[in-house]
């Protein structure tokens, strides 16, 4: 999961920079273009996750 946003991340800011932006000005425009989905991302795996933690608690394991 980090691999995959961490991917997108520069995908993201490589095409600002191929858009003319300076340096700090496309680290910013682009980890707040990005922070949402990422955070979408991670909230979900997460949730996705947490039956298989109550399962696995319930069970000893």
């Amino acid at each position: 999961m980090v691999l995959n946003n961490a991917i997108i991340m520069v995908d993201h800011l490589n095409q600002l920079r191929r858009n003319g932006l300076e340096r700090s000005e496309t680290i910013i425009a682009g980890a707040t273009d990005r922070l949402r989905p990422i955070l979408m991302t991670a909230l979900t795996t997460i949730a996705g996750w947490l039956p298989m933690l109550v399962a696995a608690d319930k069970t000893g394991l």
